[in-house]
């Protein structure tokens, strides 16, 4: 139970009732999405947004005229023009890309017959960073809708879509396992973290491998002849580096961040018995701690943000 603004909330409430039971996440890919965008479609836009002539004219100029060619056998290819992509490297690159991937956002946004997704009484139609784009589904109908108007993105910029690659992840339950040659999912790696509606299946799949690789990497530096203070260090710059980004995003169980501080505490005392008590480890060292980061202290750290930030910013 949740309460928000006085009013009390479920877990089934928290998506609202226009969610039926067959809501969806699509996540799209696109092919070699940097290398694809059309240089005239780049321009376009770039006016579109209303950058200036002189700075449109800057961006021409690091892509007009320019070609390429081929190593082949300590020789090269006959050179050929490049009509398409940004460079890969280029510090400007990223943000000329999401410029252009920002129309398909706008597209999707405002056109008025496809339905996302409504949580807390506000649609949800589409998350994107970078190349990495998902749409939110009201129901089965608006996938032929969301696959038209990114086709019709396509035509234009130059980026193709993926279908072999693009992956649906019902809210409810589903039983069909493809939809438009599109595969149903009970489990999508998206941005580095897996999700599913399990949520063991969820603690197993984003924190049982970090913590086995995390294992490895501590007993490799239990080889050398570090001092208790230097393992204290690597427990908080690099142990706990393993478990930030996961944990920023998914519910942490008790379970996993008492294995997590084991881990860290295995590591400190060698894997041998420990010579303080775990109560005394966070203190300073001027109180007789060794100023240990404990797991579950981060973890609420973390909820106690996303608090504020809920309370600050309540759209």
């Amino acid at each position: 139970m949740l309460n928000i603004n006085g009013r009390k909330w479920t877990d089934q409430k928290l998506i609202s009732d226009s969610v039926h039971s067959e809501a969806f996440i699509l996540f799209l890919d696109f092919y070699k999405a940097f290398d694809t965008i059309e240089h005239k479609f780049l321009t376009e836009c770039l006016k579109l947004f209303g950058f200036g002539n002189q700075f449109i004219d800057t961006i021409e100029m690091f892509y007009k005229g320019i070609n390429s060619s081929v190593i082949i056998n300590y020789s090269t290819s006959h050179r050929s023009d490049i009509k398409r992509g940004v460079r890969q490297g280029c510090p400007i690159s990223p943000f000329l890309f999401i410029l252009v991937v920002e129309l398909l956002s706008l597209n999707i946004i405002h056109d008025t017959d496809f339905k996302g997704i409504s949580i807390f009484n506000r649609e949800i139609r589409i998350s994107q960073l970078a190349d990495d784009t998902t749409l939110f589904l009201k129901d089965k109908e608006q996938l032929v809708k969301a696959i038209d108007l990114v086709k019709q993105f396509s035509l234009a910029s130059g980026l193709k879509l993926n279908v072999s690659k693009c992956e649906l992840l019902p809210i409810h339950n589903c039983d069909d396992t493809f939809i438009d040659n599109i595969p149903v999912k009970t489990t999508v790696k998206y941005l580095g973290i897996h999700i599913t509606k399990t949520l063991i299946a969820r603690q197993q799949l984003n924190f049982s491998g970090r913590i086995k690789k995390a294992r490895d990497i501590f007993n490799l530096w239990l080889q050398r002849d570090l001092t208790l203070y230097g393992r204290v260090l690597l427990s908080k710059a690099d142990g706990v580096s393993h478990f930030v980004y996961p944990s920023l995003s998914l519910f942490v169980n008790d379970a996993t961040a008492k294995e997590i501080n084991k881990l860290f505490l295995n590591f400190i005392w060698r894997n041998k018995t420990p010579k303080l008590k775990n109560a005394v480890l966070s203190n300073s060292r001027a109180e007789g701690g060794l100023e240990v980061l404990n797991f579950i202290d981060i973890i609420n750290t973390f909820k106690i943000n996303w608090l504020k930030r809920c309370l600050t910013h309540q759209n």
